[in-house]
């Protein structure tokens, strides 16, 4: 039990770890990008919404 309950906390730690260090390559420039993208989304729907 001790084994699979290491083996469970080692594989969160590496997906935590794997999570923090895609989130630093984005950088700020792709945050921008990510939010330009959803203003567009939005904009479409609102027009499609008020046509």
């Amino acid at each position: 039990m001790f084994e699979t309950s290491a083996e469970v906390l080692t594989g969160l730690k590496k997906a935590y770890s794997d999570y923090e260090e895609k989130k630093s390559r984005l950088g700020p420039a792709d945050a921008n990008c990510t939010a330009d993208l959803r203003r567009l989304r939005w904009a479409r729907e609102a027009r499609t919404f008020l046509s």
